[in-house]
């Protein structure tokens, strides 16, 4: 049986937010160290807003917590995107609890609502919820998947695709939350987010 799998696209969100990084994978970070780093928006995270998602089912930890470990493995030996490579050495990503509030909030509301997107059915976006979060750096992006079972799995999706390996590659990210939630009785089984934030803000691309 052909297991359902989904990449948003496009990963860009269009031209409102045109002066942000671009959205990767159609989900949006978490720390090499794990969940419990410390921020200094970490009280802006236990705000009501994030209160159904502070806790998390240890085996959604698990897999949050892998994904993070993956692409920071990835981080520091350099890959090959599609059309573009980056040499080894990237600084890994820390897990801010906003950022992965924000994340959780949307797989959350994803697996619960059986859609995927950027955009909720109310038109918020990955830029609003970093902010409803308490997100206090400068937001880059969001990287989205659907269906694929394993946080190996879902980051190789997303480097598959240049506009979404960009994202986990990019140099001046250093902040990140990554967020899953089970899909029961919806289109998919597994529903991913990771958003992506900087504690500078990045100069402009050429």
């Amino acid at each position: 049986m052909h297991r359902r799998t989904r990449l948003i696209w496009p990963p860009r969100l269009a031209l409102v937010l045109a002066a942000l990084a671009p959205l990767a994978l159609g989900a949006c970070p978490a720390s090499d160290e794990g969940p419990d780093d410390a921020s200094s928006d970490e009280a802006a995270a236990d705000a009501q807003w994030c209160d159904e998602v502070v806790d998390w089912d240890p085996a959604w930890v698990a897999f949050e917590d892998a994904v993070l470990e993956r692409v920071n493995e990835v981080r520091a030996e350099g890959v090959e995107c599609p059309s573009s490579s980056y040499e080894p050495g990237a600084a890994p990503l820390r897990s801010v609890p906003s950022l992965r509030c924000a994340a959780r909030k949307h797989a959350l509301d994803m697996a619960t609502r059986d859609f995927v997107g950027n955009f909720d059915p109310e038109g918020v976006n990955a830029f609003d919820r970093m902010e409803m979060a308490g997100y206090e750096g400068f937001p880059q992006g969001q990287n989205l998947a659907a269906g694929w079972p394993t946080p190996e799995a879902v980051v190789s999706g997303w480097l598959d695709v240049e506009d979404y390996c960009k994202q986990l590659m990019a140099p001046a990210t250093d902040e990140t939350g990554i967020g899953y939630a089970p899909g029961v009785g919806v289109t998919y089984e597994h529903y991913w987010t990771q958003t992506f934030g900087s504690t500078t803000e990045p100069e402009p691309e050429p």
